[in-house]
Formats: C-alpha cells, sequence, structure tokens
C-alpha cells in the first residue's frame, strides 16, 4: 500500500460493514491512505458488495460519479 498516497484520481472505496475475509478497518485504512477518496460502508454486507447489495452499491457509484 506504499503507492496508495500516490493516487490521484478521485477514489471510491466501498466496503461491507460484515466483510469476512477483509475487515472493515482495510477499508477505512485504505481511504486514509488515498487522497481525495471516499469510503462507503455498506451495512449488512460482506465481501461481495456490487451483488449482495446491488441497489446500494449502484446509488454509492452513481453519487460518486
Amino acid at each position: 500500500p506504499i503507492w496508495l498516497p500516490h493516487v490521484t484520481a478521485p477514489t471510491l472505496v466501498v466496503w461491507g460493514d460484515n466483510d469476512e475475509v477483509n475487515a472493515l478497518e482495510m477499508g477505512q485504512h485504505t481511504a486514509d491512505l488515498v487522497p481525495n477518496s471516499k469510503l462507503v460502508v455498506l451495512p449488512d454486507t460482506g465481501h461481495f458488495a456490487p451483488t449482495q447489495k446491488i441497489d446500494a452499491f449502484n446509488n454509492a457509484l452513481l453519487e460518486f460519479l
């Protein structure tokens, strides 16, 4: 992750609050490291947010864009 602070593009980080593969703290840390990033935490969502919470994921993405 040493390159994350050098990302220049606006970045959306979407994380499930019940991610069984990567803890929420990892998502928070990722968002903290990337300048101009936004973290969206989807409630009652695991590791596969785009397929588990399709509407919430798409809404977060559309709002970000």
